[in-house]
């Protein structure tokens, strides 16, 4: 049988394999690795199947590989390394890869244009790629588990037209290198993160901007006029129609969330008319729980929360904040709790406080905030102390510990407190904050970092996040650094310990459970050792099958000119990322000790860190 007249194969002049189109075939188990052997295919399409396993790395190591769609399956395992110089496309995304992005994922790749893996389990910093792509036009690292800062090296990537960095654990500050007026980038999408500082004006320099969001942040201030008055999101409400939204995508996901998703909401030619119509009316911000303008389509104001109906989180319309509520976020869509014993009771709950043991008071709601055993209180009733070293706490500490007004003390080391540690904490009068020895995964949040008085920090000038916790990989006998130029320093182990504020090298090397590793894709390359006729029969088994023959479209958009039999697709689809982690955690970052109120005006390109004043 001429296996270049089936179905899904496509030949060259020579009736060499060079496209294996089987997307939706309802496939099964794994990845063949005798698919390796066929060293001329350009174009492998296996997306919305229910393949298993990692990607074989014989077909990770073809040599002449140009797109690669292995998005909507089950696959799992390290990030594949692909090799292939003239690869374009790399789509990975809606799998189940783990591990860590390599620095040099795309080594050689000079023609990369798309890389996307969304939707995995993908963990650690967003690394300075080694490679140059400036041909790179989409790259889409969301809904993965990255943490650390924006890397820089974003703003070099000169052909970048769509960003997506949405859901997942970024925090610092957005970088300056972002607002390049040479840069040509459409869409940014960086909500649902852990972003702190403001918003900077200079974003309104980029010429072919159309789409920001970054609500769901830790973000203060305002939204600069220079951005509301670029009419952004437009399309993302209900009151303009996107013809690109896929309605099988928005069934699955949500229509808010679907309209802000890489190529199923890509902006189309004809919506960016519409777009360019809607810039040149001027709209006057009003009230945004009632009238939507330029400002509350990037994202709600402090004092308010997105609506409760609202599927666009963080967006218009917003509601004010209720009187014992506080938001000082803008694009947020939840209110803070201010009134301290419910903030207390918040505290209780989420460090799962049924478990600590009888010898505390704190489960009896017939005793006061201010007797609870570990709280300490000032003449006015104010809590000013929370001291709870070794009781057994877990779970983790709630973001409403930061609006405590008067909270100056927070001692819980040597407990099992895990998640994050609150960047709002950076909003209490803390002078001492203790978490040592506990099981906190990530990074110091920057606005601690750059705290006067937190356990000294700024003594000699200094600030560091070390002053705070040491950052993992690091540890001192006290969790921490102290302030200033000498005493007890974090010193780096050998065996990176996971967590925050490990007290010794040894003892968080022994917590290896979930830690992250350091980014190593498959090991050896294991040889073929399946003849090339052994392919031609996993094609033989599935062209006998009862599948249909008619290629249902799948519940996701295909590449615009999907491949047929008598061509091969040369215009790809989606795309790939270079950053710099260097940053993902500043021990020694420096931080400028005069405040900057936040005006409408383009602020210089440079970073700015925002003083926020203490709650009174």
């Amino acid at each position: 049988t001429d296996v270049c007249t089936w179905q899904g194969v496509t030949c060259n002049a020579n009736e060499q394999v060079t496209m294996l189109n089987l997307n939706d075939a309802k496939l099964e188990g794994t990845i063949p690795e005798s698919l390796g052997n066929v060293a001329t295919l350009t174009h492998v399409y296996l997306a919305s199947n229910s393949f298993q396993g990692p990607v074989p790395a014989s077909v990770a190591n073809l040599p002449n590989l140009q797109v690669i769609d292995l998005s909507f399956n089950k696959l799992n395992g390290q990030l594949p390394q692909f090799v292939s110089p003239d690869m374009t496309t790399m789509e990975l995304g809606h799998n189940q890869f783990t591990g860590q992005l390599s620095a040099n994922a795309a080594d050689g790749m000079t023609g990369l244009e798309i890389f996307d893996i969304k939707y995995n389990l993908v963990t650690g910093t967003i690394p300075s790629l080694t490679a140059s792509l400036p041909s790179l036009i989409e790259l889409d690292l969301s809904n993965n588990q990255f943490l650390g800062t924006i890397p820089g090296f974003i703003g070099q990537l000169s052909a970048l037209r769509w960003l997506f960095l949405s859901n997942n654990k970024l925090s610092g500050t957005i970088p300056v290198e972002l607002t390049s007026e040479s840069l040509v980038l459409e869409e940014i999408y960086l909500h649902g993160n852990l972003l702190t500082g403001t918003l900077p004006a200079a974003l309104a320099d980029l010429p072919e901007l159309t789409v920001l969001f970054i609500d769901d942040n830790k973000i203060t201030g305002t939204i600069p006029k220079e951005l509301c008055d670029r009419n952004l999101n437009e399309a993302f409400f209900d009151d303009l129609e996107d013809p690109d939204i896929d309605q099988s995508y928005s069934d699955l996901y949500g229509a808010g969330r679907a309209r802000r998703k890489g190529i199923f909401g890509r902006i189309s030619g004809g919506t960016r008319e519409l777009l360019q119509a809607a810039s040149r009316r001027t709209q006057r911000e009003e009230d945004p729980t009632t009238t939507r303008g330029g400002c509350s389509s990037i994202a709600c104001p402090a004092g308010y929360q997105s609506r409760g109906d609202n599927d666009k989180d963080g967006v218009f319309p917003c509601e004010r904040c209720e009187s014992e509520f506080l938001n000082p976020y803008i694009g947020s869509n939840k209110c803070f709790e201010i009134n301290q014993e419910v903030v207390v009771g918040l505290f209780f709950d989420a460090t799962n406080g049924e478990t600590w043991g009888a010898s505390l008071n704190w489960s009896d709601s017939n005793v006061p905030t201010c007797e609870k055993e570990g709280v300490i209180c000032n003449t006015n009733g104010d809590v000013t102390s929370i001291d709870l070293p070794g009781r057994g706490l877990s779970g983790s500490l709630p973001p409403e510990l930061g609006f405590l007004a008067h909270l100056k003390t927070l001692n819980v080391k040597d407990n099992a407190i895990g998640g994050k540690l609150p960047a709002d904490l950076r909003f209490a009068p803390l002078e001492l904050l203790d978490i040592a020895n506990n099981v906190m995964t990530g990074f110091v949040p920057v606005g601690l970092c750059q705290k006067a008085g937190v356990n000294g920090n700024g003594k000699d000038g200094i600030f560091t996040c070390d002053t705070i916790a040491c950052h993992p990989g690091t540890a001192s006998s006290i969790g921490r650094a102290d302030a200033g130029t000498s005493g007890t320093k974090c010193s780096t182990c050998d065996a990176n310990p996971l967590y925050l504020g490990s007290m010794a090298c040894s003892q968080a090397s022994t917590t290896s459970s979930g830690a992250i590793t350091p980014f190593g894709l498959i090991g050896e390359i294991t040889l073929a050792v399946f003849s090339l006729g052994i392919f031609f029969i996993f094609i033989w088994v599935y062209r006998r099958s009862a599948i249909s023959r008619d290629y249902i479209k799948s519940s996701y958009e295909y590449p615009e000119n999907e491949p047929n039999q008598d061509e091969v697709l040369s215009s790809p689809e989606h795309a790939l990322n270079g950053l710099d982690g260097s940053q993902a955690f500043p021990p020694d970052l420096e931080i400028q000790t005069k405040g900057h109120e936040w005006s409408s005006e383009k602020e210089l390109k440079k970073e700015v860190w925002l003083d926020v004043p203490k709650i009174k």
